[in-house]
């Protein structure tokens, strides 16, 4: 009879987990951004993430069709889309012209010098133009 009340309490403490570690996500992430383009490690950064797309999978499968729990998916694997491309874009053969195709494939514009940011990079959403990416770092490398 008190099986609604037993369904609540369950789906309260599974939803605080999921909110708990979205906000582990989001403040990680944040902590991320206002970091250097130069001080980037893209290797720590990559085990980090690993590290946190684990405590995602981990959560009940009660919550897996849950839009917070797809939001959170989603944040991750675009991360860990976008992390080597931040690699491959620190390459020695990038240069301004390379920059700006990249803002032309983006549709957007920065300027790459000693302030710019991982934060700012993580605002082109390198996920949604991969393919670009990569051709734009690939040309790079052969116009060597």
């Amino acid at each position: 009879e008190y099986r609604e009340i037993n369904q609540c309490l369950k789906d309260s403490v599974q939803l605080k987990r999921v909110w708990d570690v979205i906000a582990m996500v989001q403040t990680i992430y944040m902590e991320w951004r206002n970091t250097k383009w130069n001080d980037i490690n893209v290797e720590d950064l990559s085990d980090e993430n690993k590290k946190l797309q684990k405590e995602v999978k981990g959560c009940d499968k009660l919550v897996k069709n849950w839009p917070c729990y797809k939001g959170l998916e989603d944040a991750v694997k675009n991360m860990n889309t976008s992390l080597p491309l931040v690699e491959a874009l620190h390459h020695p053969a990038m240069r301004e012209r390379h920059w700006s195709q990249l803002m032309r494939a983006c549709g957007m514009t920065f300027t790459m010098d000693a302030n710019f940011t991982f934060g700012g990079m993580l605002d082109l959403e390198l996920h949604r133009f991969e393919d670009d990416v990569l051709e734009i770092v690939d040309r790079a490398q052969k116009e060597l």
